[in-house]
């Protein structure tokens, strides 16, 4: 049916494939994006309230219950673990982006440093 008005064939849902079907790996894009999206924004952020207004600029909807999903602007809700991209990890990786910040080197004005060497 899909031939005969022109449009994109889909596999088919795993349950009704055969054994062997099922073993193949399903490469969606739309997923691919999302993941690459959203992991420039966490590099991005320091906070995770940050990192949601983000993922909204960019597009997503951000579903937080026990876990995290994300809406894309065509409707399509995906689940954290389609992505690879849990909540755990978010706090984790926004947690080190924050904490490298406050680690930076922070450099003495010189009217300070000739205070404190006496000169």
């Amino acid at each position: 049916m899909e031939v005969k008005y022109g449009l994109v064939q889909l596999a088919s849902p795993r349950a009704f494939l055969s054994r062997e079907q099922m073993q193949i790996p399903r490469n969606d894009s739309r997923k691919i994006n999302i993941k690459a999206v959203l992991q420039d924004a966490i590099r991005d952020c320091k906070s995770l309230e940050a990192f949601y207004k983000s993922a909204e600029n960019r597009g997503f909807q951000v579903v937080k219950t026990r876990g995290i999903a994300f809406i894309d602007n065509k409707g399509v809700k995906v689940k954290r673990s389609d992505i690879g991209l849990s909540l755990q990890v978010i706090e984790k990786q926004v947690k080190r982006n924050s904490v490298a910040l406050d680690t930076e080197t922070k450099f003495i004005k010189l009217p300070q440093r000739k205070q404190s060497l006496h000169l």
